[in-house]
């Protein structure tokens, strides 16, 4: 379960790292992990895994296995194509780019069976709304047993 998200961490931050939109680079985390806030200057996003389920099995094997997951990208106020922007557009902009990233991963990896976004949130301010903006995104994602 933690290499895959794990896995997904990494694939996006390189992804997010390689985004010439953007100056300021968000990287991501397990959610609830311990002292990780919003500020005003630095987005990121979080990554939870929902559930571990077997999706199919072979008489006494598990074949595949469910693993959905959430997304939660946080955005502050920054340049995104050369315009400062509000915490809101940048947050909008973070969760395309993430939709964007995700439909690439799913075609790159061999362990993804089905991978079918179910839900996404318009930016929705954290707290106040002065500090950040968050954008939530989930996907079903079935994985084979490796």
């Amino acid at each position: 379960m933690q290499e895959f998200v794990d896995e997904i961490i990494e694939y996006l931050d390189s992804k997010f790292d390689a985004d010439t939109n953007i100056t300021n680079k968000p990287k991501g985390h397990y959610a609830y992990e311990k002292g990780l806030e919003p500020t005003a200057t630095t987005p990121f996003y979080t990554v939870q895994l929902l559930d571990d389920s077997t999706a199919t099995e072979d008489f006494n094997s598990e074949v595949t296995y469910n693993s959905p997951i959430q997304f939660n990208l946080y955005g502050v106020k920054m340049k995104v194509k050369g315009k400062l922007e509000n915490a809101q557009v940048v947050s909008f902009y973070l969760a395309e780019q993430c939709k964007k990233f995700m439909e690439e991963y799913k075609y790159s990896s061999n362990r993804i069976t089905t991978m079918r976004r179910t839900a996404s949130t318009p930016a929705l301010p954290y707290g106040d709304g002065s500090k950040a903006y968050y954008s939530v995104i989930r996907y079903n994602i079935t994985l084979k047993e490796i």
